[in-house]
């Protein structure tokens, strides 16, 4: 297991350039739209947003995340409205609660191969070979975003895959690969990616308390895979380890990070990094149905936790 608090200038350049060649990593133009505007459509943790590939698969009953001393990860940038990029290995960027996730991966799973149509259009969006797409949802990994956070995000609809920019609001349930970068959003079923370190621009779509431009966090892939994550309890002030690819049966309750939680890189690239595509992309916005009726989830399940004298990280 390789938790990492601190991190050199050089390794978190590279987790800028793995950021940048994830965003345009192939999976072709086929049946892809995207939206040429720079501007993030903002979508509440409970809320299903734009263009949802399935139903919820966040779990029942969620738990409110509340304010503790638990330090947020600060990452580098936040000025002129571009995110604080920060590191997928960074302890504390994510939030659990021991023993219980937000998010059902394998409902997720079965939510999707119930249809190929979408299975296939998901796989392409994600990057992933449709004929491994159980194996590669079963190895991420379900945590809560305690920063609002803007992905790259895919939708679909009337058959075709859209391609937006999103902040995804403080709260939300995710499910995150081996080098701690959002791939798929519970509420709705929709692959993400990362989002470069553009600016956010004018956010579409209506604002939550707390909401800044200059907080909002972007995720960049850790240097190297990881064997777990550390993760803060934000209701219980405590924190725990999560192997990578485990549904929170393997938790493990760990004392906090010796060291403040530290960010990448210098500074984001100014460009956006294409989306998942090197070809031409049509501009077409994701729809909405206003007769949608938002799904409620996406935020932990609480349990009381205590950490046990000389437990280690």
């Amino acid at each position: 297991m390789r938790t990492v608090l601190g991190t050199t200038p050089a390794v978190l350049a590279s987790a800028a350039l793995a950021l940048l060649a994830l965003g345009v990593a192939g999976c072709g133009t086929g049946g892809l739209r995207a939206v040429a505007s720079a501007d993030a459509v903002l979508e509440r943790a409970g809320a299903r947003g734009p263009d949802p590939f399935t139903a919820s698969a966040t779990r029942a009953a969620p738990t409110p995340l509340t304010r503790t001393e638990q330090p947020l990860p600060e990452g580098e940038g936040g000025k002129d409205g571009r995110p604080r990029l920060v590191a997928g290995d960074t302890p504390g960027l994510y939030a659990g609660l021991l023993a219980r996730t937000g998010c059902d991966a394998r409902a997720q799973s079965r939510l999707l191969t119930a249809d190929r149509p979408r299975a296939t259009a998901f796989a392409r969006a994600a990057g992933t070979p449709a004929a491994g797409l159980d194996r590669w949802l079963d190895d991420l990994t379900p945590v809560v975003l305690r920063a609002d956070t803007v992905v790259t995000a895919h939708g679909y609809a009337k058959g075709d895959v859209t391609t937006y920019r999103a902040v995804l609001q403080s709260g939300t349930a995710v499910l995150v690969d081996a080098r701690g970068v959002p791939r798929v959003r519970c509420a709705c079923g929709n692959p993400l990616g990362p989002a470069g370190g553009g600016s956010v621009g004018a956010p579409r779509g209506e604002r939550w308390k707390g909401y800044e431009a200059d907080e909002v966090r972007a995720v960049a892939p850790a240097a190297r895979p990881l064997s777990a994550l550390t993760l803060a309890d934000p209701v219980h002030g405590h924190w725990l380890e999560r192997p990578v690819g485990d549904d929170g049966g393997h938790d493990r309750a760990v004392r906090e990070p010796s060291a403040s939680p530290s960010a990448p890189p210098s500074e984001p690239p100014d460009e956006e990094p294409s989306p998942e595509s090197s070809g031409p992309w049509e501009t077409v916005p994701p729809s909405t149905d206003p007769g949608e009726t938002p799904t409620e989830g996406g935020q932990e399940t609480a349990r009381s936790v205590r950490l046990a004298p000389g437990a280690g990280g």
